[in-house]
């Protein structure tokens, strides 16, 4: 598979994130308004709070706790992607929690956030459940 990136893949082992989830968002919203002033930052903690609320007690393999994937995802969007905008970052935060949480629904995401993240979301885990092999897979894939 080519890559059209620059950035390192997660090495979760040796990540900065996970230890502090408050400090986490910090970080997180520090680096979008670096970034990017125009992004709803009422959005994306709204997002990042339902999905460490939704992932609480899940674990990578790494021992980090789940939400610190789509935190990475979020920021690999921001700086090396430059896709500035609220809607894909709520999404990128989102996009496991429909996959992988009891519950978790697209019409509850369009309900709690807006039809356009739902379906971002529901866009991604359709790729990711059609595009990409189990030998494609990185090992920490959970």
């Amino acid at each position: 598979m080519e890559l059209f990136y620059e950035f390192e893949p997660e090495d979760e082992a040796n990540s900065q994130f996970g230890y502090d989830v408050e400090e986490d968002f910090t970080y997180l919203a520090n680096r979008i308004a670096e970034i990017d002033s125009s992004i709803d930052l009422n959005v994306v903690r709204k997002a990042y709070d339902f999905c460490v609320f939704h992932h609480n007690g899940v674990f990578r393999k790494s021992g980090k706790p789940y939400y610190t994937h789509p935190l990475s995802v979020a920021l690999i969007l921001l700086q090396e992607f430059t896709i500035h905008d609220t809607a894909s970052i709520a999404a990128c935060l989102l996009h496991d929690t429909v996959e992988d949480v009891f519950g978790v629904t697209r019409e509850l995401i369009a309900e709690e956030f807006s039809e356009e993240i739902a379906e971002m979301v529901d866009g991604v885990t359709k790729i990711a459940h059609s595009q990409i092999s189990n030998d494609e897979k990185p090992d920490d894939f959970t």
